[in-house]
């Protein structure tokens, strides 16, 4: 059917994006009830069904730089190599009027606020992006890195401890896990890995990985990405465990936290892959627990367990 009106354009906190027309009826609840409403009264707050297992493979594939944009982080130094000369440098001639304009030329840097501000293309020259780094005494430069499922897997392990630290064991291999994805300083206390790069502590803070929401963009990268940021998870929350019921031994999957609104969108997105979950509370320790049954481990093997680092083995076996 060919349409040449409005579109209206709705942003889920998972990351999706329905376009509809304004007249098109959507099945939502509001308030605690159930019904259909036009995509032109849809109202912040509301839920809204979409069909089951129907994520593709697709999704935003993000370098460093495009995150930082992203979650607004602009009080950033970008160094550039040489073609900084033509394109950034006439603009910092332009524009920078004290003498912190010589220090920019002289070290091809600029502030990421700036490139912004000026309305650089800053996709067209990003492959000529050496460096990214804070103006702080003792920050370490950091490249321009592709955030590959590698990089939201470590993410996956820091939303599970709600820190830069993380408490797991074996902490030799957890320690050689952040050395393979981060060009960073990482070292142990007797019970910690942690790593020190406060750049990417305001990355992982700006994500949701301490507190707050977590930032819809998380769910918007592509599959493999966010399987892999699940798998973190379940390396320093999660568990196997085998139920005895009247109907013999029952393996579960099961992800604690206190955060019970990171256990639903995880449950959304896991149930848009085809992976049915249920979320029960202990009103007396205020954790709540994410389980997949044994019914759905055959799907969880193929979409996460591939990523696994920690448990896999411990998976395997149980499985």
């Amino acid at each position: 059917v060919k349409w040449n009106g409005k579109i209206k354009v709705i942003k889920l906190k998972n990351g999706y994006n329905i376009k509809a027309t304004p007249d098109h009826g959507l099945f939502v609840m509001r308030d605690g009830r159930i019904g259909w409403v036009s995509a032109k009264n849809i109202l912040p707050g509301d839920y809204i069904a979409v069909s089951y297992n129907l994520r593709g493979d697709g999704g935003k594939e993000l370098t460093l730089l495009d995150l930082l944009i992203e979650l607004g982080i602009t009080d950033v130094m970008v160094q550039f190599d040489e073609v900084f000369d033509d394109i950034i440098a006439p603009f910092i001639r332009k524009n920078v009027k004290t003498s912190t304009k010589y220090k920019y030329l002289r070290n091809r840097v600029v502030p990421l606020r700036l490139l912004i501000e000026w309305k650089v293309d800053i996709k067209a020259i990003e492959n000529h992006v050496v460096a990214l780094y804070r103006q702080r005494v003792g920050t370490k430069k950091i490249p321009n890195l592709k955030l590959d499922e590698k990089f939201w897997y470590l993410f996956g392990l820091v939303l599970g401890e709600s820190k830069v630290a993380i408490v797991q064991t074996p902490l030799k291999k957890v320690k050689s896990i952040i050395r393979e994805i981060l060009p960073v300083h990482v070292f142990n206390t007797e019970s910690q890995a942690k790593f020190s790069n406060s750049l990417l502590a305001e990355v992982f803070r700006r994500l949701g990985a301490r507190n707050g929401e977590l930032h819809p963009i998380v769910f918007a990268i592509p599959r493999k990405c966010v399987n892999a940021m699940i798998a973190g998870y379940f390396d320093t929350d999660g568990c196997f465990s085998i139920l005895n019921d009247s109907k013999g031994p029952n393996l579960r999957a099961m992800l604690t936290s206190k955060r019970r609104d990171v256990l639903e969108k995880i449950g959304i997105y896991l149930y848009s892959i085809g992976i049915p979950v249920y979320i029960r509370d202990d009103k007396r320790t205020r954790v709540s627990y994410l389980v997949i049954s044994n019914r759905y481990l055959e799907r969880f093997k193929k979409e996460i367990v591939p990523f696994l680092k920690i448990r896999k083995r411990q998976f395997e076996e149980a499985y």
